[in-house]
């Protein structure tokens, strides 16, 4: 492998944890966890971030007043597995596509490498007063990638909005892939 030296290689190398610095801290205030132990060296975040604007977010859990159905139609892309079913007839069943899982709300989320399979295990968490828990998973067909997990307010949801929490939970799950222990850096 050649050996990138230099300002020149030292900034292609930053570009992208720069750019995505800036933008894993959206959720500002909330403590959050990054997993990305089972990614694999073929896992590099150029290797998924053109797909994961388009790509299906599968929706789980529910907010007060909104179940995951009507969730799903305020984020772009996003879709339960019973609505997959009826809109794509014939076609692969959702968990065999690449794919993001969100839990939004509640007080259980699958247990780790558990996420992507078609019955999770689930586990209990603890939900801070006040707190809306936002748990994400990016997915490779039943594979577990690398997940985020946070907590926010219910007035930042309110401000911003599903579609721009989405959003930022795809940002930290491209920082987990950014970050990838599995990746050489192109530096060594």
């Amino acid at each position: 492998m050649k050996r990138v030296t230099g300002k020149k290689g030292v900034r292609r190398w930053m570009r992208p944890i720069g750019l995505l610095a800036p933008l894993s801290l959206g959720l500002a205030g909330c403590a959050g966890t990054l997993h990305n132990r089972w990614a694999s060296e073929t896992d590099t975040l150029s290797n998924w971030q053109d797909s994961m604007a388009s790509m299906p977010v599968e929706i789980h859990g529910h907010l007060e007043g909104k179940d995951a159905a009507t969730q799903a139609t305020d984020v772009p892309h996003g879709i339960t597995t019973a609505g997959y079913l009826a809109q794509n007839p014939g076609q692969p069943p959702l968990d065999t596509l690449p794919r993001i899982l969100l839990y939004v709300g509640g007080h259980q989320i699958p247990s780790d490498q558990n996420y992507c399979s078609t019955a999770p295990a689930m586990r209990s968490m603890t939900v801070k007063p006040g707190r809306i828990d936002v748990a994400a998973a990016l997915c490779d067909g039943l594979r577990l990638v690398v997940t985020a997990r946070y907590q926010i307010t219910p007035q930042s949801l309110d401000r911003e909005g599903e579609a721009a929490i989405v959003d930022q939970m795809k940002e930290h799950l491209m920082f987990a892939l950014a970050t990838n222990p599995k990746v050489p850096s192109m530096g060594q």
